[in-house]
């Protein structure tokens, strides 16, 4: 039950652009890879990114929401 309603919560983001504390820096390739961190509704954001954006606080836009975790694309 927990889930669905964390699922149906997140998913009033969809479309919506948020700012996000990047945090972490997970390397895939080419210098690209997750970043991840927390927008100012403290919900957990994943978007393609560089290690440079940890630290900075980055617009996302929300294009696919999840129990646990928003993900998107940043805003340059």
């Amino acid at each position: 039950l927990m889930k669905e309603i964390v699922l149906e919560k997140n998913q009033r983001f969809l479309g919506r652009t948020v700012s996000v504390l990047v945090d972490t820096f997970i390397a895939k390739e080419d210098g690209l890879g997750w970043c991840e961190g927390n927008s100012e509704h403290m919900k957990r954001v994943r978007c393609v990114g560089t290690e440079n954006m940890v630290g900075m606080i980055v617009p996302v836009t929300v294009s696919k929401a999840q129990e646990w975790m928003l993900y998107g694309t940043a805003i340059k």
